[in-house]
């Protein structure tokens, strides 16, 4: 076959495969961080890069695509995973031209069947159907082209044509994920690899490369500028000793996942390894010592070269997120996603050594990827619901204290609130630190088990360990909204807006105290009037005009962080109509398709 026709195949059957696969994708939720990070973000309401940027600096790239589809489809999950699924399948498509350039010609088969394995290995899913693992999909996509990129300005005679993207990829790659760090060492590898015995026409491979390693200065720069950010202070309980010697053995599960990616979790109950001599640590050592070492002679060796780029690519892709930084999960899937491009280089590469026997090596690779396409359409599955996918992860691992938490977290969005509260339970007992557990289930004997004191009870518990908590003061107000102590609730959501100027809830509900007291003080006005009382009913109402103003100035606060929420506008609808701008109040509620006593 031709090479036009054999490429379109390929690309056709990349996409075909992995829409496939992907299909349960299109119909899952949002879970974990995209809370934080997309629905509660009041950054990604407006498309300015200003206050996207200084929500996260060294992610700007990933959370301006992330408003962008905001503007789409607001949080409607279905535009988030329709990006991710075509961003995977475009990083795919890279992976197919990559293996086509690094294993030559006449390896039509390995760079096809290399390619699905990079697509639908059941390990990628989490950096797919997980919304906000966007940031790992978005930062890979722009590494391996500015990788192809990079390949081809050395193939072009280094002309500025290809060389130019190469770099511009680099910065979104840099500006998607911290982990891109480590680009400019993986075209350092190019350099002494794919073409060790090529050295570059036009300048040397130092001038070549330093426009790269100058950009990622960038990220510990903005780090260091930024170092108030919340994002740049994980809260890892771990030293660098101990978070090393952990990744160690964490790096021999990682090499299970990819040849038998079975018992797949969203989070791990990994113990933390503070000795070289506990079960598994030495072992880890050893096998990346082993790695590496089998990498570097592979490097040296003309015909394992391919075989050695791919293996040094895996560690190397690896070392950001799995050495001496530590980072509070001290493991997580996704981290593979950018090293499998490794691994599939090297199925590839060993494809391709199996040249002699076309007919058994097609069946074997043929058989592989439908393997693992089984498994990952399967994992996807259990991605489509929260509790589906929770109850999974506490059935491998019942004693880890924050899946539990987000059991209760899937079952309290459900409606499950007695299920929901039992989950909680256990996660204080499994960790009675655990602030969220105390204020989730304040929450829930709140708003839908109505147990006042059994909410108060775990309100104090939450303060007593953080007394600096917003959700305490908001839950403890809303205590006193509900019973109409509106004086004592209003002092509690003023404390949870110091604590949190951006409280969209202290917001609404200090427009709610606001509005409620001032209509109190116009039926004291019209009860005044009616008795003849005209001064003193004038008093009440210049007292309700203040409270009014009150109101819509905290409403109005809320609806600049985040002007599409409807229930700012219809409360604000429902004051107009308080203080008598009856049309005013009418246009709000037929903005927003309701009728006015809703």
């Amino acid at each position: 076959m031709k090479t036009f026709p054999w490429t379109a195949l390929s690309l056709l059957l990349i996409a075909g495969i992995g829409l496939a696969v992907y299909l349960p994708a299109f119909e899952a939720s949002f879970h974990l961080d995209d809370g934080p990070s997309i629905r509660d973000n009041a950054s990604l309401r407006r498309l300015e890069a200003g206050p996207i940027f200084r929500f996260w600096p060294t992610r700007f790239v990933t959370y301006y695509s992330l408003a962008l589809t905001f503007r789409a489809g607001q949080l409607d999950p279905f535009p988030y995973h329709l990006g991710n699924v075509f961003l995977h399948l475009v990083n795919s498509l890279a992976v197919y031209f990559l293996l086509r350039r690094l294993l030559g010609r006449d390896n039509r088969v390995p760079e096809l069947f290399g390619a699905l394995f990079f697509l639908v290995h059941p390990v990628q899913t989490q950096a797919v159907s997980y919304v906000i693992q966007r940031a790992t999909a978005l930062a890979a996509g722009f590494y391996l082209f500015s990788i192809l990129f990079y390949l081809k300005s050395r193939d072009d005679s280094g002309r500025i044509g290809w060389y130019a993207p190469a770099l511009i990829c680099a910065a979104g790659a840099i500006f998607s994920k911290e982990f891109a760090v480590t680009l400019p060492f993986a075209l350092l590898l190019v350099e002494f690899t794919v073409f060790k015995d090529r050295p570059p026409k036009n300048g040397g491979r130092a001038l070549r490369l330093a426009p790269f390693f100058l950009l990622v200065l960038a990220v510990p720069v903005l780090f260091l500028l930024h170092r108030d950010n919340l994002y740049y202070n994980d809260p890892a309980e771990i030293s660098r000793g101990a978070y090393l010697l952990t990744q160690a053995r964490v790096f021999i599960t990682y090499l299970r996942l990819i040849v038998l990616p079975l018992n797949q979790q969203v989070e791990y109950d990994y113990p933390r390894v503070v000795s070289f001599f506990a079960p598994g640590a030495a072992l880890g050592v050893f096998a990346w010592l082993a790695a590496a070492g089998a990498a570097v002679f592979c490097c040296r060796k003309e015909k394992l070269r391919t075989s050695g780029f791919g293996a040094a690519f895996f560690l190397l892709a690896l070392l950001p997120e799995s050495s001496l930084f530590p980072i509070g999960d001290v493991m997580v899937e996704h981290r593979l996603y950018l090293p499998l491009f490794g691994a599939a280089l090297l199925f590839a590469a060993l494809l391709a050594s199996l040249k002699e026997f076309p007919r058994r090596r097609f069946l074997l690779a043929g058989a592989l990827v439908l393997a693992l396409g089984r498994l990952a359409y399967v994992r996807n599955l259990t991605w489509e619901s929260p509790v589906a996918l929770w109850e999974d992860n506490v059935a491998r691992a019942p004693s880890h204290p924050r899946i539990r938490g987000n059991l209760g977290k899937a079952y309290l969005d459900e409606g499950r609130y007695e299920r929901a509260a039992e989950e909680f339970k256990k996660m204080i007992e499994l960790d009675p630190s655990a602030v969220g557990a105390y204020n989730n289930l304040a929450v829930i004997y709140i708003d839908h088990l109505k147990d006042y004191r059994l909410a108060e009870k775990y309100i104090e518990a939450s303060l007593a360990l953080f007394p600096d908590y917003p959700a305490g003061y908001l839950n403890r107000g809303v205590i006193h909204l509900n019973n109409r102590r509106l004086k004592p609730a209003i002092r509690e959501f003023e404390k949870a807006l110091e604590l949190d100027p951006e409280n969209l809830l202290a917001h609404y509900n200090l427009g709610a105290c606001y509005i409620n007291l001032g209509d109190m003080h116009a039926r004291e006005a019209a009860s005044l009037r009616t008795s003849g009382r005209e001064e003193e009913a004038r008093e009440k109402e210049e007292t309700a005009r203040v409270e009014y103003a009150r109101a819509e100035e905290y409403l109005r606060q809320g609806l600049r962080l985040w002007p599409e929420d409807g229930r700012f506008h219809l409360l604000l609808a429902r004051l107009y109509r308080s203080r008598g701008e009856e049309e005013r109040g009418e246009k709000i509620y037929r903005e927003w398709g309701v009728g006015s006593g809703e």
